[in-house]
């Protein structure tokens, strides 16, 4: 019975992760998510660790990465948006163009992304100050909360130092992931100065061998 109970989590674990597109209850209260080698069922709304289930499953995070990475050609010209801060003011990819883009794509009721802040924040301060080929690395976030109330709140704790825009749309249905062929988040794409897309991945551990890389 336990060996059944285990299979069924490591399946629902890449079925309806929080940031699995191909799943049935993304942005639900309840999912189960995949992080760190491990499958958890966590509180989805709020990302809160406390609510973990015992339960934990090994899971392959390159055989994910394979499965969910992007679906956009290495080479093919980025996808240009045009979204609002929490301010208001509107922020394109296309404005950015002639540096380096790190694209993420996240939102703040998912686990996943919330225990991966740290390790974007960490990216962003690496390369906030580096030059690629003398051309200056930007970063910007694409959130697919729905929530305007709880996005803002969210961003306030963090206190990010790069923008953080949304068109406050689902992500299952937003162009915007439709676009970049997102099926898992947190997703995250870098744009070089020509606005074609240099690389992507599903961890920042990826991105930052990209970076390095290029």
């Amino acid at each position: 019975m336990k060996k059944t109970i285990i299979s069924i989590l490591a399946i629902a674990a890449i079925c309806c992760g929080c940031g699995n597109n191909r799943g049935t209850k993304q942005g639900g209260d309840n999912a189960v998510e995949v992080k760190s080698g491990t499958a958890v069922e966590a509180n989805n709304k709020t990302g809160d660790a406390s609510k973990m289930a015992a339960a934990t499953v090994p899971v392959d995070l390159d055989s994910l990465e394979i499965k969910y990475n992007p679906a956009i050609d290495l080479g093919a010209d980025a996808p240009d948006f045009k979204l609002a801060d929490t301010l208001g003011t509107m922020h394109s990819l296309s404005a950015l163009k002639g540096n380096y883009v790190v694209l993420v794509f996240s939102a703040t009721w998912c686990g996943d992304c919330r225990r991966e802040t740290p390790n974007v924040k960490a990216l962003y301060e690496e390369w906030k100050d580096k030059k690629i080929n003398d051309k200056d690395v930007k970063f910007i976030t694409v959130s697919f909360d729905h929530d305007a109330d709880a996005w803002k709140s969210v961003l306030k704790q963090e206190n990010f130092a790069w923008p953080q825009v949304s068109n406050l749309l689902r992500w299952k249905n937003n162009p915007v992931a439709a676009d970049f062929g997102l099926h898992w988040i947190p997703s995250f794409v870098v744009v070089n100065p020509e606005g074609k897309v240099a690389g992507s991945a599903i961890y920042t551990k990826r991105v930052a061998s990209l970076l390095e890389n290029l």
